[in-house]
Protein backbone atom coordinates (compact mmCIF):
# COMPACT_ATOMS: atom_id res chain seq x y z
CA UNK A 1 0.00 0.00 0.00
CA UNK A 2 2.90 2.30 0.89
CA UNK A 3 3.93 2.27 -2.76
CA UNK A 4 0.81 2.56 -4.12
CA UNK A 5 0.56 6.41 -1.97
CA UNK A 6 4.00 7.21 -2.89
CA UNK A 7 3.38 6.93 -6.35
CA UNK A 8 0.13 8.66 -6.25
CA UNK A 9 1.51 11.70 -4.55
CA UNK A 10 4.03 11.76 -6.77
CA UNK A 11 2.59 11.72 -9.65
CA UNK A 12 -0.19 14.69 -8.12
CA UNK A 13 2.69 16.91 -7.36
CA UNK A 14 4.10 16.59 -10.73
CA UNK A 15 0.10 17.62 -11.76
CA UNK A 16 0.69 20.57 -9.17
CA UNK A 17 4.20 21.67 -11.04
CA UNK A 18 2.38 21.68 -14.49
CA UNK A 19 -0.52 23.71 -12.93
CA UNK A 20 1.81 26.13 -11.33
CA UNK A 21 3.52 26.28 -14.69
CA UNK A 22 -0.18 26.86 -16.35
CA UNK A 23 -1.12 30.12 -13.62
CA UNK A 24 2.20 31.43 -15.16
CA UNK A 25 1.67 31.37 -18.60
CA UNK A 26 -2.08 32.26 -18.18
CA UNK A 27 -1.02 36.13 -16.31
CA UNK A 28 0.83 36.30 -19.85
CA UNK A 29 -1.95 35.57 -21.64
CA UNK A 30 -1.71 32.35 -22.68
CA UNK A 31 -4.99 30.37 -21.58
CA UNK A 32 -4.67 27.63 -24.21
CA UNK A 33 -3.96 24.91 -21.46
CA UNK A 34 -5.07 26.14 -18.94
CA UNK A 35 -8.47 23.84 -18.46
CA UNK A 36 -7.13 20.73 -19.42
CA UNK A 37 -4.47 20.82 -17.12
CA UNK A 38 -6.45 21.47 -13.74
CA UNK A 39 -8.79 18.40 -15.09
CA UNK A 40 -6.10 16.40 -15.22
CA UNK A 41 -5.29 17.82 -11.88
CA UNK A 42 -8.51 16.83 -10.41
CA UNK A 43 -8.85 13.55 -11.38
CA UNK A 44 -4.72 12.88 -10.25
CA UNK A 45 -6.47 14.50 -7.19
CA UNK A 46 -9.65 12.34 -6.97
CA UNK A 47 -7.48 8.78 -7.58
CA UNK A 48 -4.76 10.11 -4.42
CA UNK A 49 -7.73 10.52 -2.28
CA UNK A 50 -9.53 7.13 -2.83
CA UNK A 51 -5.63 5.63 -1.98
CA UNK A 52 -6.16 7.71 1.06
CA UNK A 53 -9.79 6.50 1.72
CA UNK A 54 -8.52 2.97 1.20
CA UNK A 55 -5.65 3.16 3.59
CA UNK A 56 -7.76 5.24 6.22
CA UNK A 57 -10.29 1.95 5.96
CA UNK A 58 -7.76 -0.18 6.50
CA UNK A 59 -4.98 1.76 8.33
CA UNK A 60 -1.57 0.96 9.63
CA UNK A 61 -2.22 -1.95 11.41
CA UNK A 62 -1.06 -4.18 9.10
CA UNK A 63 1.95 -2.59 8.16
CA UNK A 64 5.56 -2.95 9.39
CA UNK A 65 6.79 -0.61 11.93
CA UNK A 66 9.53 -0.05 9.51
CA UNK A 67 6.97 1.16 6.77
CA UNK A 68 4.81 3.19 9.13
CA UNK A 69 7.38 5.28 9.86
CA UNK A 70 7.37 6.28 5.84
CA UNK A 71 3.66 6.49 5.81
CA UNK A 72 3.26 8.48 8.78
CA UNK A 73 6.35 10.90 6.28
CA UNK A 74 4.31 10.54 3.14
CA UNK A 75 0.91 11.32 4.77
CA UNK A 76 2.21 14.06 6.50
CA UNK A 77 3.71 15.37 3.48
CA UNK A 78 -0.11 15.64 1.58
CA UNK A 79 -1.32 16.80 5.04
CA UNK A 80 0.89 19.86 5.34
CA UNK A 81 2.13 20.44 1.46
CA UNK A 82 -0.01 19.08 -1.04
CA UNK A 83 -3.86 19.26 -0.03
CA UNK A 84 -2.72 23.35 0.52
CA UNK A 85 -0.64 23.39 -2.43
CA UNK A 86 -3.73 22.31 -4.66
CA UNK A 87 -6.51 24.24 -2.67
CA UNK A 88 -3.82 27.85 -3.72
CA UNK A 89 -4.08 26.74 -7.10
CA UNK A 90 -7.57 26.16 -7.46
CA UNK A 91 -8.05 29.66 -5.69
CA UNK A 92 -5.84 31.00 -8.60
CA UNK A 93 -7.71 29.48 -11.56
CA UNK A 94 -11.18 30.59 -10.17
CA UNK A 95 -9.64 34.30 -11.09
CA UNK A 96 -9.00 33.35 -14.78
CA UNK A 97 -11.71 30.96 -15.32
CA UNK A 98 -14.75 32.62 -12.67
CA UNK A 99 -17.46 29.67 -14.03
CA UNK A 100 -15.58 27.13 -12.53
CA UNK A 101 -17.03 25.98 -9.34
CA UNK A 102 -13.70 25.76 -7.24
CA UNK A 103 -16.27 25.05 -3.87
CA UNK A 104 -16.38 21.45 -4.97
CA UNK A 105 -12.78 20.63 -5.66
CA UNK A 106 -12.16 22.58 -2.15
CA UNK A 107 -14.96 20.14 -0.36
CA UNK A 108 -12.59 17.59 -2.11
CA UNK A 109 -9.84 18.97 -0.52
CA UNK A 110 -11.15 19.25 2.71
CA UNK A 111 -12.17 15.32 2.86
CA UNK A 112 -8.23 14.89 1.92
CA UNK A 113 -7.04 16.40 4.66
CA UNK A 114 -9.54 14.57 6.92
CA UNK A 115 -8.09 11.68 5.30
CA UNK A 116 -4.86 12.41 6.37
CA UNK A 117 -5.17 13.41 9.28
CA UNK A 118 -7.24 10.00 10.63
CA UNK A 119 -4.44 8.16 9.28
CA UNK A 120 -1.86 10.02 11.24
CA UNK A 121 -3.73 9.68 14.05
CA UNK A 122 -4.07 6.04 13.62
CA UNK A 123 -0.63 5.49 13.00
CA UNK A 124 0.19 7.29 16.17
CA UNK A 125 -2.04 5.90 18.36
CA UNK A 126 -0.48 2.44 17.08
CA UNK A 127 2.67 3.77 18.31
CA UNK A 128 1.82 4.12 21.65
CA UNK A 129 1.01 0.12 21.84
CA UNK A 130 4.05 -1.14 21.01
Amino acid sequence: MLSILEESVYRHSKYLDRCRYLIRKASRGNMSKLIEGFAALARESRKLEEVLTTLSNSCAESLFSEDVDMLAAVVFYVYEVSVEDERDLWSKYEKFNPSENVEEHHTRLNRMKALAQRILETIEGNEGKT
